[in-house]
């Protein structure tokens, strides 16, 4: 096993499913301003997909380094810092910038803290930001007071659990109780509510081991696998239910963590990858893209819409110019900004 998580070796499924979340998150945002937008109806919950992927990723590296290594959750931070700061640094300063923020919702956006006053009214200078707050939220609590208690997969249950428990808490009771408004959706978007699904993913991590020990008179049998995770996920969507369709993600990565699986071979497509690899910049992106793009919507349609029926021709002008922006600047962004200032986190790291 390696001993330096700069040295990791990538798992290219985990850049798939991530491309496969980024692309449910967009499609999603994208129906709303125009009639009529190609909906699938849970496609809301991606950003769940996005936990399960990260608490996974992060309990990957996490087990690489050495528990005798000072420096551990110090090159934790500064890993995470770099990966995540120095980009939403800029696309607050950008929003704050067009929507003439003040400086008080600045700073409470770049701190994160925005999150715990989203009940108040929108904070918000990224939209869909809410999901970041979540993560940082759990990053900061990660390395003191998740990794040094969950070192197997039943501690990973039983925290997937006690979370869950605390989720249905949360949200029936507590919120509640305290008359919180459901209307901006703080309820719904706490991290209490949502920290169970960083557990499945912690649960999952655990069973990486053993997938490689699995054995090979059974692996001919894991298409039974593929089918519980269409049947999971697909009753999840169709009940709109957060917490069963993340366990659907759950099965889902699960799947991946064999080579033969038919789940593992779509998440390995190429293209999805691409958008995984790119699916911070692109998810802090596309609204700020989606607002410059509708300005010059009816005149791009205008230009493409020949012999197309006109609300069918008008979505795909939508999308098409949408999603070309976001290969664009999102690509841009990737490069010359995330990408630089994760090799410089690197840098700094300690030995």
């Amino acid at each position: 096993m390696m001993n330096s998580a700069n040295s990791v070796q990538r798992l290219d499924y985990l850049d798939g499913l991530k491309g496969i979340a980024i692309l449910m998150v967009t499609f999603l945002h994208l129906a709303g301003p125009v009639n009529n937008g190609f909906y699938i109806h849970g496609m809301i919950y991606g950003v769940q997909l996005f936990f399960v992927i990260s608490a996974f990723s992060l309990t990957y590296v996490w087990s690489l380094s050495s528990p005798a290594d000072s420096h551990r959750v110090a090159n934790f931070f500064i890993r995470r810092s770099f990966r995540i700061w120095p980009l939403w640094w800029i696309m607050v300063l950008v929003g704050a910038y067009k929507l003439s923020a003040s400086f008080q919702t600045i700073l409470l956006n770049l701190t994160f803290l925005f999150g715990f006053r989203f009940y108040a009214g929108s904070y918000e200078l990224v939209v869909g930001a809410w999901s970041l707050f979540v993560e940082e939220c759990f990053y900061l609590l990660f390395p003191f007071a998740i990794a040094p208690y969950i070192k197997n997969f039943h501690q990973a249950l039983i925290g997937t659990g006690v979370f869950l428990a605390l989720s249905y808490f949360w949200e029936f009771y507590v919120a509640a109780s305290l008359n919180l408004p459901s209307d901006s959706v703080f309820v719904f978007r706490f991290p209490l509510n949502q920290f169970f699904c960083f557990f499945v993913g912690i649960a999952i991590f655990f069973l990486l081991e053993k997938s490689r020990q699995f054995p090979a008179r059974l692996k001919r049998y894991i298409f039974i696998l593929d089918l519980w995770v269409i049947v999971v996920v697909g009753l999840g969507f169709r009940f709109d239910d957060m917490r069963l369709t993340t366990f659907g993600w759950g099965l889902l990565l699960l799947a991946c963590l064999f080579p033969n699986s038919t789940c593992r071979r779509i998440a390995q497509s190429k293209y999805l990858r691409w958008f995984g690899i790119r699916c911070y910049s692109i998810y802090l992106i596309q609204f700020f893209v989606m607002d410059f793009f509708i300005q010059f919507l009816p005149q791009v349609h205008q230009l493409m819409s020949i012999g197309v029926p006109n609300n069918f021709g008008f979505n795909i002008t939508w999308y098409a110019g949408c999603f070309f922006l976001y290969i664009l600047v999102g690509d841009f962004l990737y490069r010359f900004a995330e990408k630089p200032y994760i090799k410089l986190g690197h840098y700094f790291q300690k030995t």
